[in-house]
């Protein structure tokens, strides 16, 4: 064909594979597998989300990676990392989605179908908001509880700072908190 841009074969395809040899928040440097070892310009990384949902997860350096390029080379973006036999998936259960970090030993498991979350090997899980609602039948706690503040049941304080009505002195029974 004529035309410049008409795809002969693999080696002119805009989409290439290859190994993530540096990064910056954003972009990274790969190095193409089928041009004799040819590191990238920066390529940016694509995101689920960018301008007013943010997401923001960037690939390690040695992942297997592909990238769509301009003709030239010179412009292009990451479209996603692939999985290979060295760098296998974390799971085989296609039910659910997995998030595996080994470094720190943190998984996160959502069941699509069951609705459950599981996170496991995580040293803190750190909440901060104005306020946090739990709502289920059932909540069980296992291990030392800190409170740090008033505690309530049903609108009573029950906190170490709480008082009794109809109070006996010594050791005779008392009211019920007020």
């Amino acid at each position: 064909m004529s035309n410049p841009r008409y795809i002969e074969n693999e080696k002119n395809s805009p989409f290439k594979r290859g190994i993530v040899v540096d990064r910056k928040a954003g972009a990274v440097k790969v190095q193409f597998d089928d041009e004799d070892e040819d590191q990238s310009f920066w390529l940016n990384v694509g995101q689920s989300g960018s301008a007013k949902n943010k997401m923001f997860n960037m690939p390690d350096i040695g992942d297997q990676i592909g990238c769509l390029v301009d003709w030239d080379g010179e412009d292009g973006m990451t479209v996603g990392t692939i999985y290979s036999e060295k760098d296998t998936t974390p799971t085989n259960d296609m039910d659910n989605m997995h998030f595996s970090f080994p470094e720190s030993g943190v998984s996160i498991i959502v069941g699509k179908k069951s609705g459950d979350v599981t996170v496991s090997g995580a040293n803190n899980v750190v909440v901060t908001a104005t306020n946090v609602s739990i709502e289920a039948p059932n909540i069980k706690l296992e291990g030392d509880i800190e409170t740090i503040g008033t505690i309530t049941n049903n609108g009573v304080n029950i906190g170490s700072d709480h008082k009794h009505k109809d109070t006996m002195p010594g050791s005779g029974l008392s009211g019920e908190p007020v």
